[in-house]
């Protein structure tokens, strides 16, 4: 008997599943980390749904992110619902474009069906519950649980535009 994950994956191959894309190639970025304000940023979190909350920063990635490879600098946000686990956004700042290409796969395994999406960062996927973008030299993984793949969009959109001119420093 296929265990059902088994049963899934096949299903979803029988379905003509599409991978996500193969990132292109980064423009020749040389950050310098940590950046500053970076953690403020994030903190601002005024576009999230009412019911999420901010928590704490943290410096070392969730153990569901461990197979991506080691970013030159990390911090996660975690989030609230009330008092329980409402979700997080982290960023991998990587400064070898072969780290980025080699993370993108690697955090593409943690999304169940992503979907491609073109509007936000320079690639980005989304599901049910996280949204995936990089933007030059940063990976953002943000996972917003019981929410909208649309309220994921707004948040990310704002938090790329706010994170542009601090990672896709010349």
């Amino acid at each position: 008997m296929i265990p059902a994950l088994g049963c899934i994956l096949l299903l979803a191959a029988c379905e003509g599943a599409k991978l996500p894309p193969t990132p292109t190639p980064l423009p020749a970025v040389t950050p310098t980390f940590p950046i500053p304000d970076l953690e403020s940023v994030l903190l601002r979190t005024s576009n999230l749904p009412a019911r999420v909350t901010s928590a704490e920063i943290s410096y070392t990635p969730h153990p569901s992110l461990a197979d991506l490879p080691d970013a030159q600098y990390f911090v996660s946000l975690q989030f609230l619902q009330g008092t329980q686990f409402g979700g997080r956004v982290s960023v991998f700042l990587y400064a070898n474009p072969a780290d980025m290409d080699a993370a993108w796969p690697a955090i593409l395994n943690t999304i169940a069906t992503p979907k491609e999406i073109d509007d936000i960062g320079d690639l980005a996927v989304v599901n049910f519950s996280d949204l995936v973008f990089i933007r030059c030299s940063a990976l953002v993984h943000i996972k917003l649980v019981g929410t909208q793949p649309e309220e994921l969009r707004i948040y990310a959109s704002q938090l790329d535009a706010r994170f542009t001119p601090l990672v896709c420093q010349p």
